[in-house]
């Protein structure tokens, strides 16, 4: 079923979440957004029941992936 609030295809979705699962990775950094501010920021996902709730695509131009890995 398709949910209409995500992008359609969501290959790499389903390529990392079958990675998650399998315990070919621990975990995943990827871009979310805030709500409030709108701005972007990364964050390390370990379920891929996370990384499907976060899906879609975000278009901005930077993005602070370190960021998330000096919380872990």
């Amino acid at each position: 079923m398709r949910d209409p609030e995500k992008q359609s295809g969501g290959a790499v979705t389903a390529i990392l979440a079958n990675a998650l699962d399998t315990g070919l990775v621990d975990a995943v950094v990827t871009v979310t957004e805030d709500p409030w501010t709108l701005k972007p920021h990364s964050m390390v996902i370990t379920k891929s029941e996370a990384l499907i709730g976060q899906a879609g695509s975000r278009y901005n131009w930077w993005v602070p992936l370190v960021s998330s890995l000096k919380e872990q």
